[in-house]
């Protein structure tokens, strides 16, 4: 059955503490009001299961696919789409309302509801009426995995882990942002050692030691970080950036803390310059093919949810895998 003038929105109801399941009807109501023929479907609690579902409706014909949840969600719907048995000119156009902890993906873009807020549910979908489309790259692991945010390995993924593992048995910092203090203070107390790594970058071979490296397709990392200026994700190449110790790491996370003060400061931008000059402490590299060889298993991380502990990994970039719905030409 071909259904190219519907959309079908892909809902996951726990998203922000159940916030999209509450928001629902508004949801509703305002794509009813705009005019948007759709039908909508929930996610599930196990994730292969979700996965192989979108596969299925991204089959019956569908001409936009949108994803209602973070980044994590928007990771389970793009890897349905990705794996559904059509080419890639028949897949469907993918578009997102943002409402997780970081939204980097949608943060890229400038499309934003992680409040819930009426002003950002109609903007959302304002979107969907009168968007243009972005040729969207995809990282993919080792061949069985897709990602359109980041893929990481070592210090971040360890943290992930751990308030995966805890944050239900503290009695503060359980949710949102907040959940990931503790962790990040328990990791840096010398939980996590770093893995000695093997990368073959575009052909070209390194040896280094790392304490985090990210694998990123979209600009913004974390929720609010840019790991570099120069990442686009419709340029055919994935960009990593590798921090070799904690020092590296915590002196670039930190001062991008306070770029806007200095912006403020001096509206020429040089403070702001020599500053991210001299914190510029990752070894940034971009290529289509990644190989990535680690001494020994290693926790990893991708969309902001918990990947596989492995010392082998091969990541490649694929090239305007989907066309992306978002507010203006880039």
């Amino acid at each position: 059955m071909n259904k190219q003038n519907t959309t079908a929105i892909i809902l996951n109801p726990a998203a922000r503490d159940w916030k999209a399941k509450k928001n629902w009807p508004f949801i509703e109501k305002t794509l009813r009001q705009h005019n948007i023929n759709f039908e909508k479907f929930d996610t599930v609690a196990d994730n292969k299961e979700t996965v192989e579902t979108v596969s299925q409706i991204t089959e019956q014909g569908y001409g936009r696919i949108v994803a209602v949840g973070g980044d994590g969600t928007q990771n389970l719907i793009i890897n349905g789409i990705m794996k559904a048995d059509l080419a890639p000119e028949q897949r469907p156009e993918y578009a997102l309302f943002p409402c997780g902890t970081a939204n980097d993906i949608g943060g890229s873009f400038d499309i934003r509801m992680p409040k819930f807020s009426k002003k950002e549910i109609v903007e959302c979908i304002q979107t969907l009426t009168r968007g243009t489309l972005y040729n969207l790259d995809l990282g993919l692991i080792n061949n069985q995995t897709y990602f359109a945010d980041s893929f990481g390995i070592g210090f971040d993924a360890s943290v992930l882990e751990h308030r995966n593992r805890t944050r239900k048995e503290r009695m503060i910092f359980r949710q949102g942002k907040q959940s990931y203090a503790p962790s990040i203070v328990n990791e840096l107390a010398g939980n996590y050692t770093r893995p000695k790594a093997e990368l073959i970058i575009g052909g070209k071979k390194t040896k280094t030691k790392i304490f985090n490296l990210v694998i990123n397709n979209v600009q913004i990392y974390a929720g609010r970080f840019i790991l570099h200026p120069d990442i686009r994700a419709n340029d055919g190449l994935l960009d990593l950036n590798n921090y070799r110790n904690n020092q590296a790491y915590l002196s670039e996370m930190g001062t991008q803390g306070i770029e806007g003060i200095l912006e403020l400061i001096d509206p020429t931008k040089l403070t702001k310059k020599a500053v991210r000059m001299a914190i510029e402490n990752s070894r940034h590299y971009q290529a289509k093919t990644i190989d990535i060889s680690l001494s020994k298993p290693t926790t990893t991380q991708v969309d902001g949810e918990e990947y596989e502990i492995g010392d082998e990994f091969k990541v490649e970039c694929v090239k305007h895998a989907l066309k992306l719905v978002i507010n203006y030409e880039r």
